[in-house]
Formats: structure tokens, C-alpha cells, sequence
């Protein structure tokens, strides 16, 4: 009798998850199943009771990334809030969300492989930021893969924990070293959160932070011939956004990013939540971080900063940031103002190049200055 109560409740709850059924046809229809026979489901669905016969089902082909390293595939029977059931060549598996790192729809009949806006499902894009723009995100490269931008390159030696420089830099004497480790990393394929924190150590060179300086200095100049010497006429004020680190050479502060012998780094710490968006498609990223630079002679430069990154498409990431930096400087930028910024903007891989596209190059536009990046992925 017990027996066949918990059988009975098991099953009761398993019709009870609601679930999208892909057809054959292109339709989608959302539901909860009533009732199952061998060739049918009957299902609930928002505009009245459907019957399916299970030969009008798109099967639905996915791959399975475990945080284990193992990879599966195979065809998708079921999915709920806990658990996937997949079909595979040696038999039904049930696999634990919490286990799965990534989760991939292969392609289906009737989508190319760069439409990603009907209604296939994509649980993942192609590229999972490790950055915004300037600043981290909680994730970091898994252990293997390889960054290159124009100005820096970055590799994971583990699954959490990365290393990065800024191979530019090395040509002023400036080696530096940026190590990121992720410290949480938790969730399952509809939210996650992950913790990371590093640092960046420069033997040389000066940061990009800026300081108002406000100094009086004499702008006239004449000589008397008689004398043979040189006299200083006409005091004036002067205001100016000035690189920190910078030295006041007669009347004027001269400092450049190849400038600067001493030693300094940087602190920093980023924590993402990502979630993924209604009906499957994508993923949107909330990172939340901040920073302090350590420079001789200057109190910490601190910096905090909320961003969004957000799967437009596959192959498309839309970005946004929000700021706090007191030594930011914007080259239109003119007095002392509230030190609150923004930036806004998207990245591809899609972009084609020299009438050719290659996935694993990322080229990006935005608001704050540079404008333009990109970098290589492997």
C-alpha cells in the first residue's frame, strides 16, 4: 500500500513540471502532461487541453559539460528545476543540475547555426566574459584556454584560478603580473554565482588615474640685454586633469603611462550572478566590484563599479556599466565633477574581417575611451 502511495506521488509530480515541447512542424507549446500513453502526451497548456503524439516531438539533441570535466550527449527526454534526464548511447541517465557546467542545444532543422533568434534554445552564447570593458567579472578562463588582445593575453592554468599581463607594458620595463582566483562558484543552469579576487603588481609605469591640480605659475617671459638675464612676468592660475604619479616640471606637471619608476599594484574583487532569461534563450549577467590601486606617496585609489552584460543572440553580448572613480578622467572632461560614470556597448564574434568571420576573434565597441576593442579567444 506505501508502495504504491510513493509511486503514485512520484508520478503526480513528475506530470505536475511544466515543460516546452519542441515540434517537428516549428510550433512550440509550453505545458504540464495529465496523462502519457506510449504514442501521446495529453497536456495543459494556457489555451486548453493538447494531445501530442510523441512522433510530431522534435528530439531535441543537447550536449552536457559536467563541472567533472566528463562530457555527455545525447537526446533530451526530460528537464525540471533539479534534474535532466538524457538518452545517451548506453542507456537513460538522470543528471543533477548543480553537476552541469554547460548546457548545449545542437542545432535543429529548420535553424542555420547563426540564428539564434527563433525559437531554438540556447542556455549559453559563445563567450562568457572573464571582463567588462576595464574591470572584472566573478569568472574566470577555465583551465587551458588562451586570451589575446591587442594589448594583453591571459591563460587559465586551473578551472578558478587564471593568470594575465600586459604584454605592451614589457616594452617600457614594466612586467606585470594580474592573478585572478575564483573563490565560489555555485548554481545550476538557471543561476549561478561566482567570487573571484586577484590583484595586479607593475615593476614600473604610471596608472591610468588622474588627479585636478590647481597651481600658479608665471606665464610672460623677457629678456633684458643689458643684464643678460631672464625675467618671469604675469602669475596665472592654472586647472588641469593630470596623470597620477606626474611631476611638476617648472611651470608645468609632465607624466605619461611609460613615466615612473616605482613599484605599485592594484586589489580587486567581482561577484556575478547570472541568470538565464525567460524562455531559454541566453543568459543576463549582473557583476557587482571594486578596486584600490596602491601608488607610493597617494592614499589607495578606490574604485566601484555595478555592470550587466546581456545574450543578445549567440554571438552577440550587449554591455553596461555604471562607475565610481574619483581619479577617472573623460578627455571632454573639464573641472572638478561628481566622479560617476558609465559606459555602454556590445561585442561580437560575427563582425566579418577582411570579407572573412572567425568565431574566435571578438571585436567590440563602447562608450568610454578606448571605443574600440577585441580580442582573440582559444
Amino acid at each position: 500500500m506505501k508502495t504504491s502511495l510513493y509511486i503514485l506521488l512520484f508520478i503526480t509530480t513528475l506530470f505536475a513540471q511544466e515543460q516546452v515541447f519542441y515540434l517537428k512542424s516549428g510550433d512550440k507549446i509550453t505545458g504540464t502532461i495529465i496523462e502519457e500513453t506510449e504514442t501521446a502526451y495529453k497536456i495543459n497548456t494556457t489555451f486548453g487541453m493538447v494531445t501530442l503524439n510523441k512522433e510530431e516531438i522534435q528530439p531535441e539533441e543537447v550536449e552536457v559539460f559536467l563541472k567533472s570535466g566528463d562530457r555527455l550527449q545525447g537526446v533530451l527526454l526530460s528537464q525540471t528545476d533539479d534534474t535532466v534526464t538524457l538518452q545517451t548511447s548506453f542507456g537513460a541517465i538522470d543528471i543533477q543540475t548543480e553537476d552541469i557546467e554547460r548546457f548545449d542545444f545542437k542545432q535543429k532543422a529548420g535553424f542555420s547555426k547563426d540564428d539564434s533568434s527563433g525559437d531554438d534554445r540556447w542556455y549559453f552564447s559563445d563567450e562568457q566574459l572573464m571582463d567588462i570593458w576595464f574591470d572584472p567579472t566573478g569568472f574566470t578562463l577555465k583551465k587551458g584556454e588562451f586570451y589575446l588582445s591587442g594589448l594583453s593575453f591571459a591563460f587559465g592554468l586551473k578551472d578558478r584560478f587564471q593568470i594575465s599581463s600586459k604584454f605592451f607594458s614589457y616594452f617600457i620595463g614594466d612586467f606585470n603580473l594580474r592573478p585572478k582566483l575564483a573563490l565560489l562558484e555555485k548554481g545550476d543552469i538557471k543561476s549561478r554565482r561566482s567570487l573571484s579576487i586577484g590583484g595586479h603588481l607593475h615593476t614600473r609605469g604610471l596608472p591610468n588615474k588622474y588627479e585636478f591640480k590647481e597651481w600658479d605659475a608665471f606665464e610672460e617671459y623677457w629678456w633684458d640685454e643689458d643684464t643678460g638675464e631672464e625675467y618671469r612676468d604675469t602669475l596665472v592660475t592654472h586647472q588641469e586633469w593630470v596623470r597620477v604619479g606626474s611631476k611638476l616640471t617648472e611651470n608645468y606637471w609632465e607624466g605619461n603611462w611609460s613615466d615612473g619608476d616605482k613599484i605599485w599594484g592594484e586589489v580587486f574583487a567581482a561577484y556575478t550572478i547570472s541568470k538565464l532569461r525567460a524562455g531559454g534563450q541566453g543568459r543576463i549577467n549582473y557583476t557587482f566590484g571594486g578596486s584600490l590601486i596602491f601608488y607610493p606617496g597617494y592614499d589607495p585609489l578606490p574604485r566601484a563599479y555595478a555592470a550587466l552584460d546581456v545574450d543578445i543572440r549567440k554571438n552577440i553580448k550587449a554591455m553596461a556599466e555604471v562607475f565610481y572613480d574619483p581619479y577617472w578622467y573623460m578627455i571632454f572632461q573639464e573641472g572638478d565633477i561628481v566622479p560617476l560614470f558609465f559606459d555602454l556597448g556590445f561585442i561580437t564574434n560575427s563582425l566579418p574581417l577582411w570579407g572573412q568571420k572567425n568565431e574566435k576573434l571578438w571585436i567590440g565597441i563602447h562608450f568610454q575611451s578606448p571605443r574600440i576593442a577585441f580580442y582573440w579567444k582559444f
